[in-house]
């Protein structure tokens, strides 16, 4: 009796089909997961100022930026950032900044628990400008406030 032989004519190639399923969906997961590319409202435009020592932030999960401007400066506003999550800007002006600036990181706080602040400015900025943004993140008790600067030792980064 005779085995039948296989014939392999037809089947050269692999199906490819799941492996394209599995890639994209693997795509599409990374893309959701991953901050890369998201907007976290930082001011490129300020010149932080210079330290010679600090410490690195490793992680920007679970963050808010805020810009502090001179009043004169930009047209009145004192703080600007972008809203986690929604990621709609939000300008907070003087009068009444200290308020509504406490009320938004309470409110932010209550939705991000481990909430790291990082406050951007210009190295000419006055501390009068920067006590009420401290004043309202130790109201809207943010454990973690920090300032983004320039490493002056490696001559840039922050």
């Amino acid at each position: 009796m005779r085995l039948p032989k296989r014939h392999l004519g037809g089947l050269g190639a692999p199906n490819i089909t799941p492996l394209c399923d599995i890639m994209l969906s693997l795509l599409i997961f990374f893309m959701l997961v991953s901050r890369a590319g998201i907007e976290t409202g930082a001011d490129e435009n300020l010149v932080l100022p210079e330290v010679l020592q600090g410490v690195k932030i490793e992680s920007f999960g679970e963050t808010v930026t805020l810009n502090v401007y001179d009043l004169e400066l930009n047209g009145g506003n004192l703080v600007t950032t972008r809203r986690p999550l929604t990621s709609t800007d939000i300008e907070l002006t003087a009068g009444g900044s200290q308020d509504e600036l406490a009320e938004f990181l309470t409110a932010i706080t209550n939705e991000i628990p481990n909430l790291k602040l990082i406050v951007r400015t210009d190295q000419t900025l006055e501390y009068r400008y920067v006590e009420p943004v401290l004043l309202a993140a130790s109201q809207a008790q943010v454990e973690s406030v920090n300032f983004a600067v320039v490493d002056a030792s490696q001559g840039g980064g922050s």
